[in-house]
This record gives C-alpha cells, structure tokens and sequence, in this order.
C-alpha cells in the first residue's frame, strides 16, 4: 500500500541553498523530525504521532544562514499534508497541496559553552482542504482509539509549532507545542461558517545519561560498551504530554454532530517513564511505562475508568 518511506534526492552547491526533492518528511516538529533510533522513548508524543504531517512527496529549500550558521531554514511545497494524519477510511479527507515551513535557531552555536546545543524553532503549514470529514483522530501510544470525530470540514488546514530543545552534558529537555486548525467554511445548517475544528497539545521531556556519556554526541557509542570493560551507557527519560480535540471556542452545549458550532472533542493526559540501555553501536533497549487518562473516558478504550 505504502511501499516506500525515504526516497530523494538532494544538490548542494552552497551551504546557505540546497534542494531537496523526492518523498520525506515535512519540515514540521522536533520529534516527527527526529530518526526512530535516535527517540528517547519507544513512541513518539502524541502531537507528533498524530498532528505533525508525517512524510510526503514534494520539494524543498534548505539550508543554513547568518553568521556561523546559527539559523538553520526549510521552505518546501508537497503534493498533500502527510502520511500521519491520513487514515485508510476512504470517505475521510485530508489536506491536499501544502506549503511547509520551519525555522531553527541556535544562538550559541560556534561557542563552546553548555549552551551551544541549546536550540529554538518554529514552524508552520498550511493546506488546501476539500469538503468532507475530518481525517484527524485521537489515539494512544498502543493504537486504541480515544477520540473519532464525524466533523465536517472544509476551507484551508493550517498548523503552527514551537520547539525547544537543550542538551548539556548527560542531560536533555526537550519541549513542543503544536496547533491544528481545521476551517468549516459554509458548514453550518444555515450554510454559514462554523468555528474551527481545532486539535492541540504539547510535550515536556528530559532524560539523564546515568553512565556520564553526553547526550549531544549520541548515546549508541557508549565509552564502556557491553563485553569491553563495561556495561553500555544507561539512560533515564520521563515526558509529560497534552493532547486536546475540540474546537476554539467553549459552550456548555458543545457536541460531537457533525456540523456543531462547539464541538464537545476529547483529551489525553500521558506520563512516560522510560529505562533505555545503549548495550554498544548496535543493541538499543528501551522500557517505558505509560499512564493515560482522558477527559471523557466513555469515548475510550475503557468506558468505566478515566486512566490506565
């Protein structure tokens, strides 16, 4: 169905403009952008997993400007919104033709101090949006569904992010905001717009190298490895994260009908707390455990209780 994942080609003839055209991921969230064997948990965050676009085919701009390359750019133009927001029910639509940007500025960059990690970025995409059910949904880490929304949508898909992320020694924090907003133009009984479908949430994580290794350099060359003196590098991670459905206004009679000026949505609260082991460069080892809970439990996965 969707059979290849990273498929391009990039030209670099300066530093400051290179393009990059083929199918990868949208220049939009720290974590999304972030490899699978580099994440510091076994699942992405919420927000990334499912609001960030994922990836698509398109082109892109890039590279890296001002003094010392302190402020890193991507400007590209893809064919639709993302791989992640896209679900296999045929009658559910999603953004068409999207234009993405993202910024990252790392003001300490040429410094040899604890702050020359230390990054801040944001970014921004917007989508043509044809009529129809909103393909955007909410789901744990284990695919169980919390939130399915019958919203009719129609207009322009817009998503703006923040990030943050600052890695000193053995130590990170990494933080993320991110908005989705879907517009219903014309969309009310009355053939009037109705307030936006609007998804958000965040994510607050840090993680401790027990064993010292600093983790700007990558944990996956640990200085002890398992069976030469040593017993890998060791890792601690805990994330805190938000995720909220809805709409951008509140009513005491919010509801989840199609076409509900307020919508009524659905929330999850996680706690991960994680144990990763970086055995040597080839054996990763990663435990989490995850605590939920949901704004209205009788939309999830188990009714009589809010959190599991």
């Amino acid at each position: 169905r969707d059979p290849w994942r990273d498929v391009y080609l990039n030209y670099k003839q300066f530093d400051v403009a290179q393009v990059l055209a083929g199918k990868f991921k949208v220049p939009f969230s720290l974590d999304e952008n972030t490899s699978a064997t580099k994440l510091d948990f076994v699942h992405r965050s919420r927000i990334a997993t499912l609001l960030a676009p994922g990836r698509d085919i398109g082109v892109m701009v890039h590279g890296r400007v001002l003094p010392r390359g302190w402020l890193r750019y991507e400007l590209g133009v893809f064919n639709e919104d993302g791989s992640n927001a896209r679900t296999h029910t045929t009658d559910r639509i999603h953004g068409e033709r999207t234009v993405a940007a993202r910024a990252l500025v790392q003001p300490f960059r040429s410094t040899k101090s604890l702050a020359s990690d230390l990054a801040f970025g944001v970014a921004f995409t917007a989508s043509e949006l044809p009529e129809g059910v909103s393909d955007i949904r909410g789901r744990t880490e284990l695919d169980a569904a919390f939130y399915v929304p019958a919203v009719v949508v129609s207009g322009q898909r817009q998503r703006i992010g923040f990030e943050a992320r600052w890695r000193p020694g053995p130590f990170s924090l990494k933080s993320e905001y991110i908005r989705l907003s879907d517009e219903r133009l014309g969309q009310s009984v009355d053939n009037t717009d109705l307030t936006p479908f609007v998804s958000d949430g965040w994510y607050v994580s840090g993680t401790w190298a027990v064993t010292g290794e600093k983790k700007a350099d990558g944990l996956d060359t640990p200085r002890r490895p398992l069976f030469q003196g040593g017993i890998g590098a060791v890792e601690l991670a805990v994330r805190v994260e938000r995720i909220r459905f809805g709409s951008g206004a509140s009513d005491p009679l919010a509801s989840n009908a199609p076409r509900a000026d307020v919508i009524l949505g659905n929330g999850d609260q996680a706690y991960t707390f994680g144990l990763n082991w970086y055995a040597n460069r080839w054996i990763k080892v990663q435990a989490n455990l995850v605590r939920n809970t949901f704004v209205f439990p009788d939309q999830g996965p188990m009714p009589s209780q809010s959190g599991y």
